[in-house]
């Protein structure tokens, strides 16, 4: 086994590693914690209830996904047109 091969598997394995890590940093912690905080702002801190269930994560997860893609756009198209 040439040493370029075990080099690209190695390469592979860490870019992998580092790609699941930058994932879950982006949607468990970032788009959780923007979903929660405009949730919370929209509803009058009623939601989520206080037992958080997985549900809840999912659903803070994809609003704070929601919000930070309708932001990029929002900023993308502003600067278009000034």
């Amino acid at each position: 086994m040439p040493a370029d091969e075990i080099a690209e598997g190695a390469a592979r394995f860490i870019g992998r590693v580092l790609w699941e890590v930058f994932v879950h940093l982006v949607l468990e912690i970032v788009c959780y914690a923007v979903g929660l905080v405009f949730l919370r702002t929209v509803s009058f801190n009623r939601y989520p209830a206080a037992p958080f269930t997985e549900r809840d994560s999912q659903i803070c997860q994809f609003v704070g996904l929601a919000v930070l893609v309708a932001l990029f756009v929002s900023f993308v198209v502003y600067k278009q047109s000034a």
